[in-house]
């Protein structure tokens, strides 16, 4: 009787066994196939330091092919973004996102970093939830190099003004108002004269623009906020003194020719988001809007009209991102890309009625 109890036991034992060897290999199995998801930090590295201004980056991995929303929340700041599903792959599919944020604001000293994954769909189902340390140093004072950059971009930016401004007043003294083909070279250099006007005043606040970037990267916010605002004094106050036709007098700046794509409008709008001013930066997407639509009406050739949709597209696509980054306001996000689909569609239209 003692030997069927020891057999029984042994028995017992290898049973057990084997449903814990399975239920193991099964779960192990599980792992494999569906393993969790990741989150990779590429800059910043927990525990490093970093000198100036960074731009994040991260990856997502094993992530199910599915729309995922994105809280990050810092010292600075709460931003949020949408990582997209691959339309092409299944939503079961382990893929690997990616995630790059250049609006990023940083300020000197420890930051604590948090980033919270959830289903677009499913605000309530976490996937990742994991929090970074590390720090920010202020680099070394840049004034001197920041004062040569100002100086050298007013002397580079005013050089043509000057040149028209000198062919003109050549031009009037010595040709009689008489002659018509004096009248009509007179006419055309007094159009060239505008047009540098313009472009002067352009590019004296994109190179105002380019500068607070450069006291952004150096964590610098109120030169760099300043700065923006000496360029919204230049834009709303004085550029309708500088743009004035000497023949037709004061008209609208986007009536000079030829096409001209200033920059500032873009860079302004960036860098009041990354220091989270919303309305700031759609008040510059507004201006930005105004100029290329009216580029568009009047462009002389397909190529500029469509060059302008396309930037109108880009802009719609950047306000989009601005209402979801610093507002969490989905419905604007959504409606914003909408509208960048309706330029670039415009844009394509004259590419295939070419």
């Amino acid at each position: 009787m003692r030997e069927v109890s020891v057999i029984f036991k042994r028995l017992l034992y290898v049973f057990l066994l084997i449903v814990v060897f399975r239920a193991v290999t099964r779960s192990s199995f599980g792992q494999m196939n569906n393993p969790l998801p990741v989150l990779e930090f590429i800059v910043p590295k927990p525990g490093q330091t970093y000198e100036g201004a960074i731009r994040f980056k991260a990856t997502f991995k094993n992530m199910t092919n599915r729309t995922c929303k994105v809280r990050m929340a810092d010292v600075d700041m709460i931003h949020h973004h949408i990582l997209g599903a691959d339309e092409k792959k299944p939503a079961s599919q382990r893929v690997t996102m990616w995630l790059e944020d250049k609006y990023f604001p940083c300020s000197p000293g420890a930051h604590s970093l948090e980033l919270i994954v959830t289903l677009k769909d499913d605000p309530d189902t976490v996937l990742l939830k994991q929090r970074i340390h590390f720090t920010i140093k202020k680099p070394p004072s840049l004034d001197r190099a920041l004062a040569e950059a100002e100086r050298s971009s007013y002397i580079c930016y005013g050089s043509a003004f000057e040149g028209a401004e000198r062919r003109y007043a050549e031009l009037a003294n010595h040709f009689s108002s008489t002659d018509p083909a004096a009248r009509r070279v007179l006419e055309w250099q007094a159009d060239k004269l505008f047009e540098e006007r313009i472009r002067y005043a352009l590019s004296g606040i994109s190179g105002l623009s380019s500068i607070a970037w450069r006291y952004a990267e150096a964590l610098d916010p109120d030169r760099a906020l300043g700065i923006l605002e000496t360029a919204r004094r230049v834009f709303e106050e004085d550029f309708s003194l500088l743009a004035v036709h000497p023949v037709k007098g004061t008209i609208p700046y986007y009536d000079a020719n030829p096409f001209y794509n200033p920059s500032c409008f873009k860079e302004i709008a960036d860098l009041y988001a990354r220091y989270g001013h919303l309305d700031k930066a759609l008040a510059w997407c507004d201006k930005e809007e105004v100029f290329f639509r009216k580029v568009a009406e009047k462009a002389k050739s397909m190529d500029d009209r469509r060059g302008a949709f396309y930037t109108l597209s880009r802009l719609y696509d950047r306000s989009a991102l601005y209402h979801l980054l610093l507002a969490d306001d989905e419905q604007a996000w959504e409606n914003h890309r909408s509208q960048s689909r309706v330029f670039r569609q415009k844009a394509e239209a004259l590419i295939s009625s070419e």
